[in-house]
């Protein structure tokens, strides 16, 4: 797994209002953003920290070498945007949107992201580790070196998926919503089998060798 982290320096600057005043948010530590509204700003190499981002107005953002931590970035759009080389740590991305985004060297640890959705999205070595997914949508996306760490998929729906291998044995796939093409160079456990095999009609009935 080499998915590339954020590029920071060592030493950050915390002086928030020069970033603000100067729409630089560059190397930039924040632990509160005393804005309503940010647009048409690229986040280069910054750390947020306990943010509740439902409180602020995103629009026309990109996102580079970025690190969330403990934030709330719920119902927040960015779709269509480009974000590489960012971890989101302990952070709650319930409803969040990324639809025909394009990530890149992207971290989801320990995040609550049930109903996120990555439809029509490209993900490119991406990690869900320990991550919620729950009813999730990555219908239509694409999918290269993706890894599923305890990742809870329960009621996802990945229909028309192209992926090149995807790891999902330690991963909860309980009530999946995926297609025949879906299960095509996948790795799962002997309990999943059964169940993914009855989506599609299979009934399997007693043990090996029985009658």
């Amino acid at each position: 797994m080499k998915i590339k982290e954020p590029k920071l320096k060592k030493e950050l600057s915390t002086d928030i209002n020069y970033a603000i005043e100067n729409s630089e948010f560059t190397d930039t530590y924040f632990e509160q953003v005393p804005l309503s509204e940010i647009r048409d700003i690229t986040f280069d190499g910054c750390i947020f920290k306990k943010i509740d981002f439902t409180k602020i107005d995103l629009k026309d953002i990109t996102i580079t070498d970025c690190i969330f931590d403990n934030c709330d970035l719920s119902n927040k759009c960015f779709d269509k945007m480009f974000i590489t080389r960012c971890e989101f740590i302990n952070t709650k991305m319930v409803g969040t949107s990324f639809i025909e985004g394009t990530l890149k060297d992207v971290k989801f640890s320990l995040v609550k992201a049930d109903y996120i959705n990555f439809s029509s999205s490209k993900l490119n070595n991406i990690l869900f580790e320990e991550t919620n997914l729950s009813y999730s949508y990555f219908n239509e996306s694409e999918m290269k070196n993706v890894y599923f760490d305890n990742a809870n998929l329960t009621r996802s729906s990945a229909y028309k998926v192209i992926h090149n291998e995807l790891d999902l044995s330690n991963s909860i796939l309980d009530g999946i919503i995926i297609d025949a093409s879906f299960l095509k160079d996948i790795t799962i456990s002997p309990f999943q089998a059964a169940d993914l095999i009855s989506l599609f009609g299979v009934n399997i009935r007693g043990g090996y060798g029985d009658n």
